[in-house]
């Protein structure tokens, strides 16, 4: 079986609007499912404490963490913590608003009919009925069934560190600023990176007016976090400055697992690029203080004249891991001309190899919003075989169904 350790991606799209991620897979099973409200109707409005999640294991079903966010009316995940927090329509009751969030690692076998006691069960499957790949099993109960687990993942605010079981994350400025590997939850570890960066050019009326920006351009401001038993949601503002006063910005959430991070997105165009005869690119990439001996092994190229799909980008590392990155473009935005590199020239004193995403021909998208989501893992492998699967898993997730079952009654 492959064990995985946690790694790191920074990326960034369109109007300079930054994601950074890290990620851990735990053995062969890395990710998360994330149970959306709307397809949950037998909870809404149960108070939120008695909502329980189990898997079943060898030879009964246990507890495993969990955790509910609530997201607003705009979709955007609800931050409960920090200088500019969010409200919950509805705090303490489900809703078609709220989400169960729990680890793919925690999910378990199929659990016989006579395993359930009395009350009302729902069997959650990863995967189709022939080939799943998991499943968990809900319930409302008296009070919550959630175990305690410490050191998944913490956020502290005042420092602006992540701990997570095998890495840490330090922010001092828009960026991170520290990433390390750690072998006790709670340590910070030795730093990895040397430098992030952001490299975004915008030609407008056809190169009339040519506008640059790079990370040195680039301020953020923390909105809040939300804490959980499963992960911490960190949400910042960031922005560029334009010409005639004007600012290119975004807001973006960065997910901490115990396992990996991910970073999302909204990018919205009120104004399609083409009617004011603008294209552009962005390069988005990261220095580490070594690897220079690594190999870039890239995602199959979509065949000429086809629909452009998501991008992902494999570095295999002289240590036999290989840390992969995946960018995961949704709708309108995989028109975007996307492309991985990994170079042994980085800038001077800025630490190498140099690792990243390039986009390009932004005058391809319309007007309208757009979801990105970016994703990194870090596998005890180079083997290209579990490399693709595990690409394949954040691209497209499998389907996840919900159908009742077990014994109805009274508890």
């Amino acid at each position: 079986m492959q064990r995985i350790r946690p790694a790191f991606l920074v990326a960034c799209l369109l109007t300079s609007l930054p994601a950074q991620l890290w990620a851990e897979a735990t053995p062969a099973r890395p990710g998360v499912i994330v149970l959306e409200g709307r397809d949950l109707p037998f909870l809404y409005q149960q108070s939120l404490p008695r909502i329980q999640i189990f898997a079943f294991h060898s030879t009964a079903l246990t507890p495993i963490p969990f955790q509910i966010d609530a997201r607003d009316r705009r979709g955007r995940w609800v931050i409960k913590a920090g200088p500019r927090p969010s409200q919950d329509d509805q705090p303490g009751r489900f809703d078609p608003n709220d989400a169960i969030i729990f680890l793919r690692r925690d999910m378990g076998e199929r659990a016989p009919a006579a395993t359930f006691p009395a009350g009302r069960w729902h069997e959650v499957r990863l995967g189709s009925d022939e080939t799943p790949l998991g499943f968990v099993y809900i319930r409302v109960g008296v009070k919550s069934a959630q175990p305690t687990r410490p050191g998944l993942v913490r956020y502290d605010p005042q420092q602006d560190h992540v701990y997570a079981e095998g890495y840490s994350v330090a922010f001092d400025t828009p960026l991170p600023s520290h990433l390390a590997f750690v072998d006790s939850p709670g340590d910070l570890g030795q730093n990895l990176i040397s430098h992030i960066g952001v490299d975004a050019e915008v030609d407008f009326l056809g190169g009339l007016l040519n506008i640059r920006r790079t990370d040195k351009d680039l301020h953020a401001r923390l909105y809040g976090h939300t804490q959980g038993p499963v992960r911490v949601i960190r949400r910042a503002r960031y922005w560029f400055p334009l010409p005639f006063g004007l600012r290119a910005r975004g807001r973006i959430d960065l997910i901490f697992y115990p396992d990996f991070v991910e970073g999302t997105a909204l990018v919205k165009l009120k104004i399609p690029p083409r009617f004011i005869l603008a294209d552009g690119e962005v390069s988005t990439y990261f220095n580490f203080l070594d690897f220079g001996q690594a190999r870039l092994l890239q995602a199959d190229r979509t065949p000429v004249g086809e629909k452009q799909s998501p991008r992902w980008a494999a570095l295999r590392l002289p240590t036999g891991q290989t840390l992969l990155l995946v960018m995961r473009l949704e709708g309108g935005l995989q028109q975007l001309a996307q492309r991985t590199y990994f170079s042994n020239a980085g800038p001077p004193h800025s630490g190498q190899p140099s690792f990243g995403f390039h986009f390009s021909n932004i005058a391809r998208l319309a007007a309208g919003r757009y979801r990105l989501s970016a994703f990194g893992v870090l596998l005890e492998t180079t083997d290209p075989k579990v490399i693709r699967s595990t690409a394949t898993f954040f691209l497209s997730p499998p389907r996840v169904s919900v159908t009742p079952v077990g014994r109805t009654g009274h508890e």
